[in-house]
Order: C-alpha cells, then sequence, then structure tokens
C-alpha cells in the first residue's frame, strides 16, 4: 500500500503534483507557468560610449520599460537612436 502525502500550493492552496513534490516544488504547476513567486528577471541593452566597443548595461525590467520609451528601436529597424524620437517631442511642444 502506498501512501501519498499531499502537499498544497503556497500560492493557490491547489494540491502540488506528485512528480513536482519529489523535486521539492513547493507550487503547483499553473502557478509555476504563471511565474508566481519568481524573481523578477533582470534586462539588458548593449550602450555603445565609443564607436569601437561597446558594454552591457544591466537594468531592472522597469528601467528597461523606461529606456525602451525611448530607444524603440532595434537593431532589425535601422535606426538605433532615440534621439530622434525626443527631438520630435521637444519640438511638437
Amino acid at each position: 500500500m502506498i501512501i501519498l502525502c499531499y502537499m498544497k500550493c503556497k500560492f493557490c492552496n491547489n494540491i502540488v503534483e506528485e512528480g513536482r513534490q519529489g523535486l521539492s516544488f513547493t507550487s503547483c504547476l499553473e502557478c509555476a507557468m504563471r511565474g508566481r513567486g519568481q524573481q523578477p528577471k533582470y534586462k539588458g541593452t548593449v550602450v555603445y560610449g565609443h564607436k569601437t566597443g561597446g558594454e552591457v548595461q544591466v537594468m531592472s525590467p522597469e528601467s528597461f520599460a523606461q529606456y525602451r520609451r525611448y530607444n524603440p528601436y532595434t537593431r532589425y529597424s535601422g535606426r538605433g537612436s532615440g534621439v530622434h524620437a525626443m527631438m520630435k517631442t521637444t519640438a511638437s511642444r
């Protein structure tokens, strides 16, 4: 006779799946897939202080979102600088 110990998820109180219990997880699969209880993932961008090389600037997700507001272009768009976007909003005032 096998006796199963039912552990409840610490976020939603559903039963944690048997396989996850065996790996010492404390959340159910649904909460894990939704990202509950996880640390925010840091983001980064390459900043070119000089034309010969850049450095990676690591930032929080909130700072990255703010950065993307002023620099919405990627390497595939052909416009890497957000200066023109800032100049456009300043000129229209």
